[in-house]
């Protein structure tokens, strides 16, 4: 039996496919937006709205760190279910092979960015110029991602779970 299957006789509720959710579309894109969208609102709470600049690229690093190290840190330190943990372990082994799964995660940063730049009526070079980086590599992350994805068969299997129906043991081998 395949280990990165839910077993038959598990049954996935309703709160557990809530879990799985969140980091599969759409719901992760309006995750990523969101985050986008405050880092530089939090950046000029911090700094001062004029005072921010090019401060927004290492703030927005340590950002897109916490985005990882958090969702580690609860992954060890709560129990969750493990049909979740499973689902949460397949999406992780696939962005460790395919850098376009991550990369296509900047494209809606970016547009977080991007819609806070605009609706703040603050526009200033470095949020500017930082937002478009954000959007156009993850539009490049989102056609490569694309691309990978028709054509492998594991990225095929997956569910709208976010579940990946086929072994991804071949994964490293591709």
């Amino acid at each position: 039996m395949d280990m990165n299957l839910p077993r038959s006789t598990e049954a996935i509720s309703s709160v557990n496919k809530a879990l799985i959710a969140l980091g599969a579309p759409p719901v992760d894109a309006l995750y990523l937006v969101v985050i986008g969208f405050v880092t530089i609102a939090i950046l000029s709470r911090l700094q001062g709205r004029d005072k921010t600049g090019w401060l927004l690229v290492p703030f927005l690093l340590g950002v897109m760190l916490m985005v990882r190290v958090i969702p580690a840190l609860l992954r060890h330190l709560l129990p969750f279910p493990a049909p979740v943990l499973r689902a949460w372990a397949d999406r992780r082994q696939i962005s460790k092979h395919y850098d376009s799964y991550q990369w296509r995660k900047l494209f809606w940063i970016g547009l977080g960015l991007g819609l806070y730049t605009a609706l703040a009526g603050q526009p200033s070079t470095a949020r500017i110029v930082v937002s478009l980086v954000c959007l156009l590599s993850g539009v490049l992350g989102l056609v490569r991602w694309r691309v990978v994805s028709a054509h492998t068969d594991p990225v095929k299997n997956w569910d709208d779970t976010g579940r990946n129906s086929a072994s991804l043991s071949n994964l490293a081998s591709k």
